[in-house]
């Protein structure tokens, strides 16, 4: 892993290690569940969109999905204690 100055995410993967670096007591609770639901062609073309893909590669990954998409989220809650 990069050190925590090189890292241009903080998510669910990186940060239980990130905030451990400065908490004692660290609990996490993780979620890996399907949350959203694309209902149709262009939902899902707006999904892709917002995550940054051009018109071209949405263009190409039409049809490939089957619809309608249930999109997996994952995530963490972290809690810990600074110690004394």
């Amino acid at each position: 892993m990069l050190p925590s100055s090189q890292l241009a995410t903080f998510d669910a993967e990186n940060g239980p290690e990130l905030v451990g670096e400065l908490f004692n007591d660290l609990e996490v609770i993780r979620w890996d569940d399907p949350l959203v639901h694309l209902p149709a062609q262009q939902a899902l073309k707006l999904y892709l969109k917002g995550r940054g893909l051009s018109d071209a590669e949405i263009a190409e990954a039409d049809g490939i999905a089957s619809l309608p998409p249930t999109l997996t989220k994952r995530g963490a809650l972290m809690t810990g204690r600074k110690a004394n």
